[in-house]
């Protein structure tokens, strides 16, 4: 039976059926255009947080980290001006902002690579720079582009130690005081290509896309009138962008500034009280109760302290009434215990590959009942008419990296029905 995370809360568990998330995912993409297109900027963002924090909470197995970085920049969002139109920006035209939010967006994008780096503690990234190629090793996650790279392991090592490196000191050079613009620019061009490296080499969803968002939020205003001039369109001039400045400049009440304050205090300290702990570790305290609720709290354990060496697929052998058996977990076709030949393949997407990887950790094991009742119900609709299911097993047949060579194949039983 799910359970909802303490401190979230979900209309998506309480909508239920197939008619009310329909109307909840619509409303959702209603809501999603109007933020891009700008209209009620603030009113839009907070809607779209609400309603991504709700289908979060109602689906934690098959959540990454992109899901939670874009939830929280949803929410972030909802406190700094998103539109230059002045008929839907309440401080009308132009860029600059400058609150406790506006700061604790920037600080947010820092936090994820820099607590990021702090808790890849193990030699791999810092030492012997082999992390990356044993994380391209996990056959669920590489690309094909990401295989071929295993050829070249001196090259891996120098990304290894380069991307370490650049999560750990490149958030501090966008507060440097001199040339600040150049030198943020020089930053977020080298995150946006780790990023783009990140998605061409490992199915990763939406982390790295999420990830090169957050860094476009916080481009330099010049960036955005130089851009915007290659577009063709001409910014607002020297006089009334002073105008406009001022007014954006003005900061809100200093109730919200407060709860802005507070709300970035306990995100930073929420991340430093994480450091060498686990996840399940963590124990809130009662001044994290408006954070938690916020949905604030992050781990940004990506690949830390070192990349999980478990590479595994899935088998789900359903004996037929005629003694026959079919692989529910390959679209019921004959079963086989032989190891594919593309393990990533075998993983629908990768909320799907999110889940089953989910499944097979044993703090997750209250979750497992549920899939060969999905099986079984998946396979009497694409085969309706067909014999009955006798007997059915799934197993996670995995393989542990760490030991070198080729390894044996082990299995796990998951589930039974």
């Amino acid at each position: 039976m799910l359970q909802i995370p303490r401190f979230r809360f979900s209309v998506h568990a309480v909508a239920g059926g197939r008619l009310g998330e329909g109307i909840l995912f619509l409303l959702a993409a209603a809501f999603a255009l109007l933020l891009l297109l700008g209209i009620w900027p603030r009113l839009t963002a907070f809607v779209s947080w609400l309603l991504l924090s709700s289908l979060d909470a109602r689906n934690p197995l098959v959540l990454n980290h992109g899901d939670e970085l874009l939830r929280i920049f949803l929410f972030w969002s909802i406190f700094v001006p998103l539109s230059s139109d002045p008929g839907h920006s309440p401080e009308g035209p132009g860029r600059r902002h400058l609150s406790v939010f506006s700061a604790a967006l920037t600080i947010q994008v820092c936090i994820v690579y820099f607590f990021g780096a702090l808790l890849k503690s193990d030699p791999s990234w810092r030492v012997t720079g082999t992390a990356i190629y044993s994380a391209l090793s996990l056959e669920q996650f590489g690309t094909g582009v990401g295989r071929a790279l295993l050829d070249w392991p001196r090259l891996l090592r120098i990304a290894t130690l380069g991307i370490y490196y650049l999560e750990l000191l490149g958030p501090l050079l966008l507060f440097v005081p001199w040339a600040n613009r150049r030198i943020r620019e020089i930053a977020i061009v080298s995150f946006v290509a780790m990023h783009l490296g990140i998605a061409a080499t490992m199915r990763l969803g939406l982390f790295p896309w999420v990830s090169m968002l957050g860094w476009v939020l916080i481009l330099p205003s010049e960036t955005l009138d130089w851009i915007q001039r290659a577009l063709g369109r001409e910014p607002a001039g020297p006089a009334h962008r002073a105008a406009q400045d001022r007014r954006r400049s003005r900061l809100p009440g200093m109730a919200v500034q407060a709860l802005g304050v507070y709300l970035l205090s306990a995100v930073v300290i929420w991340n430093i009280r994480g450091l060498g702990l686990k996840a399940e570790e963590m124990s809130p305290v009662p001044l994290d109760c408006v954070m938690l609720a916020a949905q604030l709290d992050q781990r940004w354990n990506m690949f830390a302290p070192k990349p999980n060496y478990i590479c595994g697929w899935y088998v789900a052998p359903a004996v037929l009434a005629d003694d026959s058996e079919v692989d529910l977990m390959n679209a019921g076709r004959p079963f086989s215990w032989e190891r594919p030949s593309d393990i990533a393949a075998t993983f629908p997407d990768f909320r799907w590959r999110k889940y089953l990887m989910n499944l097979w950790r044993p703090r997750f094991e209250r979750y497992r009942p549920g899939l060969p009742s999905f099986l079984e119900w998946r396979w009497e609709r694409a085969n309706p008419g067909t014999q009955r299911i006798e007997r059915l097993m799934v197993y996670f047949l995995w393989q542990d990296l760490s030991t070198g060579g080729d390894p044996p194949v082990r299995s796990t039983i998951i589930a039974r029905d």
